[in-house]
C-alpha cells in the first residue's frame, strides 16, 4: 500500500516539476521584460523612472508601477499625467483642466470624486508621464513599507529562477547537439514556418485592401503602396531563402537571417500602423519561429528584443509625426503586447515541447540509423570473422576498422608474458603492449575489457595517450588459454570521441571474435580429428604404414596412368609365429614395426610400403617398372629381412617369401594385388618343397621370390578348394593317418664290403605317423599342404589336436593289444608348428588315452631348430619333462652345426636322405675310380656323423634306404634304425597290426638297447 502511494506521488511530482519550471521561467522572463522596458525608456527616451508607492489614479495604476517621466515639460494637455511637488511629496495626478493664460493646471486623482482644490503651477511640475511599466517597482514599495517577508520571497524566487536559467543555459552550451538544434531544424518545421509567412503576406494584403487608412501614418498613398509591396517582397524572398536552407553547410546562419528579417518586418509594421494596425498581431510569427528553432529560451529572448525595439520605434514614430497622446499610445501598446505575451509565450512553450519531442525523435532516429549502421558493420564483420576457412584475425581487424576507429591491432602474449602483434591496421600507432596506455598492463589483464581516455585518473595512462595522439584506447580479451592471451585493441585519434554505440559495437564484435576463435579452434580440432580418422582409415595402427584401403587407392591411381607398368611385391614373413609364441605378442608387434621400418628405409621414392595385416606386407612400385627393377628390389628386401633383429636383448632370425606381379592395360587394381598374393604363395611353397629348393640351389638362386604366371591360378584354385573343404574333412572321415615303419638295423658282416646282399626285412622298432587327406576331387593331399590350408583358415589348432588325439589313440590301442611289442610312434611334420601348444596337446592326449609317453617321438625339422634355437630348446625341454623323445629330422642338410648337438635335449637324429644316397655304391662304380672315390667319401662322412651321435648317446635313423646294399651299408656304419623303400612304404592303420605282430619282444635287460630309449 505504501509503495503504491509513493509511486503515485512520484508520478505527480514528475508532472508538477515541468509545470513549476514553466511558471518560474515565465515569472523571470516577465521581470526581465519589464526591466528592459524601464531601461529602454530611461536610456533611449531620457525619461526618469518614478516608482508609484501609494495611492491609485486609476485601476491600471497601482503601487509598484514605474512611471517614466519626461523632464522637458513642453505642452501639457488634458488627461496627461504630471508629477508635481506638494508639501514635500512627489504626487502624480491626471490633468483635469488647463488654464493657458495663467499657466496653471487643475489635477484630479482617478480615484478621487472631485478635482484637487489646489492648482498646480508650471514651476511645480516635475515632469510629464510618458510610459507606465506595471509592477516592476514592487520591491521598492515593499522596502518602503517594511514588508521584508515579501521582499525576501521576491528575492529568493528571482535568484532561484536566475540560477535555474543559468544552469539551463550552461547545459545548452555544453550539449553536443546544441548547434545542430539551432542550425538544423527539422524539415517539417521549416515547411510550417514558410506556410505561416505566406499567410502573413495574405493578411497584410487583405488588411491594406480593406482599410488603407490604417497606413496613414506614412502620409501619402505612394508610400503606403511602397511599404506594403516591400513587406510582401521581403516575405517572399525570405521563403525562397528558407527553401534553399542547407543546415549541413551554413551552420544556422540562414536560420538567424530568416529570424532577423521576420523580426525587422514585424517591428516596421508595428511601428508604422501603431496599435490600430496589424503589426502587433504579427509578433506571433518571429516568436513562434524562434520557439521552433531555438526553443523557449529563444522565444522569450525574441519577445524581449521585439517589444523593446518596437517601443523605441513607436515612440520615435509618434514624436516624429507629431501625434499627441503618447502616454495613451504607449499604454495601449503595452496592453496589446502584454495580451500577446500571454497568448504567444504559452504557444511558444508548446512549440518548444513539440520541437523537443520532434528533435528527440529525430535524434533517436538518427541514433538508431547510426546504431543500425554500426550493427550492420558488426554483422558483416562477424560474418567474415566466423566464416570457416578464412583467417579470423585479419577479419577481426578489418571489421573493427569499419566501426570508425583509427588504429586496430590484435596482440598475443606467450606463456612467458612477451607480447607479439599478430594483426594490425590503421595509420595510427597504439602504445606498445604492456606499456602505459596499452590496456595490456598487468593490472589490466585482470579485466576482460579495458577503456582508457584523457580523463583516466592514472597520469601515466593519460601521458601515453597524449604521446601517441590518441583520445581513447579500448582493449578486449578475445581468447585466453594456458599458452597465452589474445587481446583486440582499438584507438581513436586526438580530437575524436567515441559514442556509446561505437563502444558497444566494439564489444559486440569482440564477443563475436571470441566465438569465432572458439569456432576456429573447434574447426581445427575437427579437421585434425578428420585427418586422424582419415589416417586411421588408411594406415595400419601398429606400424603406421598404409593399409589395404590406401594400397587399393594408390594401386588404382598407378594402374590408371597411361603408359605405366606398376609392380607389386607381396611379402609374407617366414618364422614370425615362433617368435610371437616364444616372446609374446608385444615382442611380435615390435618385430612387425621393425620390419616396416626396414622396408620403408629401403623403398625408393616411387614405392609405397603397406601392411595388409598379420605378417603380410606389400611394396607398390609406380611408373614404368621392368622385371630387373622388381628383381633388384626383391633381392634387397630378402637380404634385409634375413638380417637378425634384436628384441629386448633376444636375437631372432626370420625370412620372407615374395610374390611379384606386374600391371597390365585394362587390369583392375584388385587383380594386381591378387596376382602378387598368388605368386607369394607359390614362392612359399617352393621354399618348403625340398625338390624345388634343390633345383633353385642348382640354378644359383640365393633368395626366394616368384613372379606371377597364369598357371599359378590353378594352384590358387586348388588351395581355395582345399580351404573350402578342410572344416568338413575334420568333421568327417576324409582325413586319415598313414604309418611308415621304422626298422631295427643290425650289421651282417665285417663292414660295408661284407654286407649280405640278400633282402632281409628287420623287425619293426617304430611307426612314423603321416597325415593324409583323400579329397574327392583332388585326390590324396599331403600333410604339409593340409597344414598350410588349416593355418590359412584358422583351423590349425583344431587340426593339431585331431592329429595328436588320433595318433595317441592308435598307439594306446596297439599297446593294449600287443603289450610285449617294443615300438614307438613319431609325429612327422608337426614340429614346425610346435611350441607350448604341441606340448599341451600331447600331455592332454596321453592322459586321455592312458598312453605311456615313452612310446611317443616328435620329429623336429633341422631348419626350425637352426632358425629359432632358443624357442626350440624350451620346447624340447618341456617334451623331455613329459617323457616324449625328440628326433632331429633331415639332419645333415647343413643348417645345424655339429657343435650344437651336445646342447640340444634330443633323443636321436634322422639323417637326411641325401647322406644315405651315396652309401653302398662303391661296388657299383666298377672301374670308374672317381665315382668310387665319391662313394667312399660319402661313407666316411656318414661314419663320422654316426660315430659322433653314438658317442653323444643319440640314436641314428637312416632315411631313404632304397635297396639291400644301402641297408647293409648303413647297418655296418652303426645306424641303429632305418626306413625307406627297401624297408616298406606307408601303410593304412589297419595294416599296421601285421607289422607289429612281427616286432620282437623286449629281452630282459635290453631297455638300454638301441631299439628303445627314454632319451639321453
Amino acid at each position: 500500500m505504501t509503495g503504491g502511494v509513493i509511486r503515485q506521488l512520484r508520478r505527480a511530482g514528475g508532472r508538477l516539476v515541468p509545470a513549476a519550471q514553466l511558471v518560474l521561467w515565465l515569472y523571470l522572463y516577465l521581470v526581465l521584460v519589464l526591466c528592459v522596458w524601464v531601461g529602454i525608456g530611461a536610456g533611449v527616451g531620457g525619461w526618469t523612472p518614478v516608482v508609484v508607492t501609494s495611492g491609485s489614479m486609476s485601476p491600471t495604476v497601482h503601487p509598484g508601477d514605474v512611471l517614466l517621466v519626461e523632464r522637458d515639460v513642453g505642452a501639457i494637455g488634458q488627461r496627461s499625467i504630471i508629477v508635481f511637488d506638494r508639501d514635500g511629496q512627489r504626487i502624480a495626478h491626471r490633468v483635469f483642466s488647463v488654464d493657458d493664460s495663467a499657466g496653471t493646471y487643475v489635477t484630479k486623482g482617478d480615484a478621487n470624486p472631485a478635482p484637487d482644490t489646489d492648482v498646480v503651477t508650471g514651476p511645480d511640475v516635475f515632469g510629464v508621464g510618458r510610459l507606465l511599466v506595471p509592477l516592476v517597482g514592487l520591491p521598492v514599495v515593499w522596502q518602503e513599507q517594511g514588508d521584508l517577508v515579501a521582499l525576501g520571497a521576491w528575492a529568493a524566487v528571482t535568484l532561484a529562477g536566475a540560477g535555474h536559467m543559468a544552469a539551463v543555459a550552461v547545459n545548452l552550451l555544453r550539449r553536443r547537439d546544441r548547434g545542430r538544434a539551432r542550425a538544423a531544424p527539422v524539415a517539417a518545421a521549416q515547411v510550417g514556418i514558410r506556410r505561416v509567412r505566406w499567410l502573413v503576406a495574405l493578411l497584410i494584403g487583405a488588411h491594406y485592401l480593406l482599410d488603407p487608412a490604417r497606413f496613414d501614418v506614412l502620409g501619402d498613398a505612394g508610400k503606403r503602396v511602397w511599404m506594403v509591396s516591400t513587406a510582401l517582397v521581403v516575405l517572399a524572398g525570405t521563403n525562397v531563402l528558407s527553401s534553399r536552407h542547407r543546415p549541413d553547410r551554413d551552420h544556422g546562419l540562414t536560420t538567424v537571417a530568416e529570424l532577423a528579417i521576420d523580426s525587422s518586418l514585424v517591428i516596421l509594421l508595428a511601428t508604422l500602423t501603431g496599435t490600430s494596425g496589424i503589426g502587433w498581431v504579427l509578433f506571433a510569427l518571429p516568436i513562434i519561429e524562434a520557439a521552433v528553432r531555438f526553443r523557449l529560451l529563444g522565444a522569450l529572448s525574441t519577445w524581449i528584443l521585439l517589444t523593446g525595439l518596437t517601443l523605441v520605434a513607436r515612440v520615435w514614430a509618434v514624436q516624429y509625426t507629431g501625434a499627441g497622446g503618447l502616454l495613451d499610445e504607449m499604454e495601449a501598446l503595452l496592453d496589446q503586447l502584454s495580451l500577446l505575451f500571454l497568448v504567444v509565450v504559452p504557444g511558444a512553450y508548446l512549440a518548444e515541447q513539440l520541437m523537443t519531442d520532434v528533435l528527440i525523435q529525430q535524434r533517436a532516429t538518427s541514433r538508431a540509423v547510426d546504431r543500425g549502421a554500426l550493427l550492420e558493420s558488426v554483422a558483416q564483420a562477424g560474418f567474415k570473422v566466423t566464416r570457416l576457412g578464412d583467417e579470423p584475425l585479419h577479419a577481426i581487424v578489418e571489421g573493427t576498422m569499419a566501426l570508425g576507429f583509427d588504429a586496430v591491432d590484435v596482440a598475443l602474449s606467450a606463456a612467458t608474458g612477451v607480447w607479439r602483434t599478430v594483426a594490425a591496421s590503421g595509420p595510427g600507432r597504439l602504445p606498445a603492449a604492456g606499456d602505459a596506455g596499452s590496456g595490456q598492463r598487468h593490472a589490466d589483464l585482470a579485466h576482460e575489457a579495458v577503456a582508457i581516455d584523457r580523463h583516466d585518473p592514472d597520469h601515466a595512462e593519460v601521458a601515453a595517450l597524449v604521446a601517441h595522439d590518441l583520445s581513447l584506447v579500448l582493449a578486449h580479451t578475445v581468447s585466453q588459454h594456458d599458452h597465452g592471451r589474445l587481446v583486440l585493441r582499438a584507438g581513436l585519434a586526438e580530437g575524436r570521441k567515441a559514442t556509446n554505440d561505437q563502444i558497444e559495437a566494439f564489444r559486440l564484435l569482440a564477443g563475436q571474435a571470441t566465438i569465432a576463435l572458439q569456432n576456429d579452434d573447434l574447426v581445427r580440432q575437427l579437421r585434425a580429428t578428420r585427418d586422424d580418422l582419415d589416417h586411421q582409415a588408411h594406415h595400419d595402427a601398429l606400424t603406421g604404414l598404409p593399409n589395404r584401403a590406401l594400397l587399393l587407392k594408390q594401386a588404382a591411381a598407378a594402374m590408371a596412368e597411361p603408359g605405366d607398368r606398376p609392380a607389386l611385391l607381396f611379402l609374407d614373413l617366414n618364422g614370425f609365429k615362433p617368435v610371437n609364441d616364444r616372446l609374446g605378442h608385444d615382442m611380435g608387434d615390435v618385430l612387425l614395426r621393425l620390419v616396416g621400418e626396414r622396408l620403408t628405409n629401403l623403398a625408393p621414392d616411387n614405392c609405397l610400403v603397406a601392411r595388409l595385416g598379420g605378417d603380410e606386407f606389400t611394396l607398390l612400385l609406380s611408373g614404368l617398372i621392368t622385371e630387373a627393377d622388381a628383381e633388384s628390389l626383391s633381392a634387397t628386401v630378402w637380404d634385409r629381412i634375413r638380417e637378425p633383429f634384436e628384441l629386448n636383448g633376444d636375437i631372432v632370425h626370420i625370412s620372407t617369401s615374395i610374390g611379384v606381379a606386374f600391371g597390365e592395360p585394362g587390369m583392375a587394381h584388385a587383380e594386381l594385388i591378387r596376382r602378387a598374393d598368388v605368386a607369394m604363395y607359390e614362392a612359399k611353397h617352393r621354399s618348403k618343397d625340398p625338390a624345388r629348393a634343390a633345383e633353385d640351389a642348382e640354378r644359383g638362386r640365393t633368395m626366394v621370390y616368384q613372379v606371377y604366371r597364369p598357371d599359378f591360378d590353378r594352384e590358387e584354385e586348388r588351395r581355395a578348394v582345399l580351404a573350402a573343404g578342410i572344416a568338413e574333412a575334420l568333421a568327417g572321415d576324409d582325413l586319415r593317418i598313414d604309418y611308415r615303419t621304422i626298422h631295427q638295423l643290425a650289421p651282417s658282416g665285417g663292414g660295408p664290403g661284407g654286407v649280405e646282399r640278400r633282402r632281409i626285412v628287420p623287425p619293426v622298432a617304430g611307426l612314423e605317423a603321416l597325415l593324409r587327406w583323400h579329397h574327392p576331387e583332388l585326390g590324396d593331399i599331403g600333410a604339409e599342404e593340409i597344414t598350410e590350408v588349416a593355418s590359412s583358415t584358422g583351423l590349425r589348432d583344431a587340426l593339431a589336436w585331431w592329429v595328436v588325439d588320433r595318433v595317441c589313440g592308435d598307439a594306446a590301442g596297439w599297446a593294449q593289444r600287443h603289450p610285449d611289442a617294443d615300438f614307438f610312434v613319431s609325429l612327422d611334420g608337426w614340429s614346425d608348428h610346435g611350441g607350448r601348444g604341441l606340448v599341451d596337446n600331447l600331455e592332454r592326449a596321453v592322459a586321455l588315452h592312458g598312453l605311456d609317453p615313452g612310446r611317443l617321438r616328435v620329429e623336429m625339422s633341422e631348419a626350425v631348430v637352426a632358425s629359432e634355437p632358443t624357442t626350440i630348446v624350451s620346447s624340447l625341454q618341456a617334451l623331455r619333462r613329459l617323457g616324449v623323445g625328440v628326433l632331429l629330422d633331415d639332419f645333415g642338410r647343413g643348417r645345424t652345426s655339429l657343435s650344437q648337438l651336445p646342447h640340444l635335449p634330443l633323443s636321436g637324429v634322422k639323417l637326411d636322405p641325401a647322406l644315405v644316397a651315396g652309401v653302398g655304391r662303391a661296388g657299383e662304380a666298377g672301374n670308374d675310380a672317381e665315382a668310387g672315390n665319391d662313394a667312399d667319401a660319402d661313407e666316411i662322412v656318414l661314419d663320422s656323423i654316426v660315430g659322433l651321435c653314438r658317442r653323444l648317446g643319440l640314436v641314428v635313423v637312416a632315411q631313404g634306404i632304397a635297396d639291400a646294399a644301402q641297408l647293409g651299408a648303413v647297418a655296418a656304419l652303426g645306424c641303429q634304425l632305418g626306413q625307406g623303400p627297401a624297408l616298406g612304404y606307408p601303410e593304412l592303420v589297419e595294416h599296421v597290426e601285421a607289422s607289429l605282430a612281427a616286432t620282437a619282444p623286449l629281452a630282459p635287460g635290453a631297455q638300454g638297447g638301441p631299439t628303445r630309449w627314454d632319451g639321453p
